[in-house]
């Protein structure tokens, strides 16, 4: 699968789209963001927590979309 078909895959589903952010911003807090070439940075706790508890929202949120097309 190419990035083009990914993409149009995930634009296509807006609930997976969400999933896919929710997880990104969960491991962006996780791992402290992103520190190679201090792209993106997140030393401080707070910062890393919102963007977890961002991620998990956004999870949610997705999930309960899915559930109401069903």
């Amino acid at each position: 699968m190419s990035w083009k078909e990914l993409v149009g895959a995930l634009i296509g589903k807006p609930a997976l789209f969400v999933i896919v952010l929710g997880v990104a911003c969960i491991a962006l807090g996780a791992a402290g963001g992103i520190v190679y070439n201090n792209w993106f940075p997140v030393p401080s706790t707070i910062g890393r927590f919102f963007l977890e508890f961002s991620g998990a929202v956004l999870i949610l949120f997705a999930l309960y979309l899915l559930s109401r097309k069903t």
